[in-house]
């Protein structure tokens, strides 16, 4: 379930706040979309939408891929063993680490002070019995992290920041840090009967391919996905539109307002100390504005890849439709052959299946180059690695 912006499961992305339109199907008045033919082997109609769009360049374009959308074998090889440490999590041992020095995704405990000046500030001293923290992945000022690595326990030593939080934003510090522990979570050789325990494999072995298997499709579908938003922004950027469909717009808008109005009384608060606590939008009118707009950007990207498909005779099968159904299910842990349009209507899982299907071709008909990142940047993205590992190995995804 891994697609692109403000597609999957036709989900708006509104004020930091995903709204779900779908918890009963999210179906849009389209034109020229015919009754899905129940033999297999037939191709479903695709919209079109040729009146509403004249379709601006899709293909021969270059992109610039910052690096830290390019995964090593090293970043899969750091989340394979932090999942599988996660899911032997009962058999972990705490070690102390004395014999070497302090290194990314350690547990560590530090004492420091910081001046500005000479002088201390507000929330630049840790607690007497200092700070516990995974090293990389706290929220330290950049170069604070860094400057600990190579460190051994009992060592002191000044590290200079620049400050970036509010009261101190482009000040310098500088930190007086001791490094008092470095502590790692170790887990014993992992047996086939210990795999057989604690996940649904026969053997270690199968558990351990499988999971690999999940984090390099993840991380191949994260970068498919990053490439397609690049070419979406283009094409929607470079494409002439005629307004939308009748009732499209209003009817996304009408179905986030029912989420708004089912929560908030699930919650038993007002919809717009809802709307406030989830969305950072006072009132129910600027949702209104907000999701509207999102609406419009959300049927321009749906209207671009319906007509590609057509342009290029993508074809796809009732086949294609219940194969996503099938996936459907499974995510949402359905039985077999259950209906799953209070998830998926079916003008959107026709519309996830045009994606499937249009996403390697926009990929290969472009040119993507990779530029390096800031370390700024990179810091930035190991922390969001790490953060999300967990999800990364379960994830169902579909392969590009």
């Amino acid at each position: 379930m891994n697609f692109i912006k403000r597609i999957s499961l036709c989900s708006l992305l509104i004020a930091g706040m995903a709204i779900m339109l779908i918890t009963t199907g999210c179906s849009v008045d389209k034109p020229g979309v015919s009754q899905i033919e129940k033999n297999e082997n037939k191709t479903v109609d695709i919209p079109d939408y040729s009146k509403y769009i004249t379709l601006g360049t899709y293909t021969g374009n270059t992109y610039e891929i910052p690096s830290e959308y390019i995964y090593s074998e090293e970043n899969i090889e750091e989340d394979v063993q932090m999942e599988i440490k996660t899911t032997f999590s009962e058999l972990t041992t705490e070690q102390n680490v004395t014999d070497r020095p302090a290194q990314l995704m350690d547990n560590i405990n530090i004492t420091y002070e910081g001046l500005i000046d000479g002088e201390p500030f507000e929330g630049g001293t840790s607690s007497e019995n200092g700070e516990d923290i995974v090293l990389g992945y706290a929220e330290y000022p950049t170069g604070f992290e860094e400057g600990i690595v190579g460190m051994n326990v009992g060592d002191t030593k000044e590290i200079t920041v620049t400050l970036t939080d509010d009261v101190h934003n482009g000040e310098t510090a500088v930190y007086t840090v001791t490094l008092n522990s470095i502590t790692v979570y170790a887990i014993p050789d992992i047996t086939d009967e210990m795999a057989q325990k604690y996940t649904k494999f026969n053997t270690y072995a199968e558990y351990e391919t499988a999971l690999r298997n999940s984090i390099e499709t993840e991380y191949a579908n994260s970068l498919a996905a990053y490439k397609l938003d690049l070419i979406l922004d283009d094409i929607v950027a470079n494409s002439t539109y005629n307004g939308f469909p009748e009732g499209a717009i209003d009817g996304l808008v009408q179905q986030a307002i029912d989420v708004v109005k089912e929560k908030s009384t699930e919650l038993g608060i007002s919809e717009d100390e809802y709307l406030t606590k989830y969305a950072n939008i006072e009132t129910m009118d600027q949702f209104k504005t907000s999701i509207t707009k999102d609406a419009e950007d959300y049927m321009k990207i749906r209207m671009a890849l319906s007509e590609i498909a057509n342009v290029e005779k993508v074809e796809v099968t009732q086949s294609d439709i219940e194969e996503y159904k099938t996936m459907l299910r499974a995510y949402y842990s359905l039985d077999e052959g259950a209906d799953t349009s209070q998830y998926e209507s079916d003008d959107d899982v026709l519309f996830e299946c045009i994606v499937e299907k249009i996403r390697p071709f926009l990929i290969d008909n472009n040119t993507f180059n990779v530029t390096e990142a800031s370390a700024e940047a990179e810091t930035t993205d190991s922390a969001d690695t790490a953060a999300s590992s967990e999800e990364t190995a379960a994830a169902e995804s579909s392969s590009n």
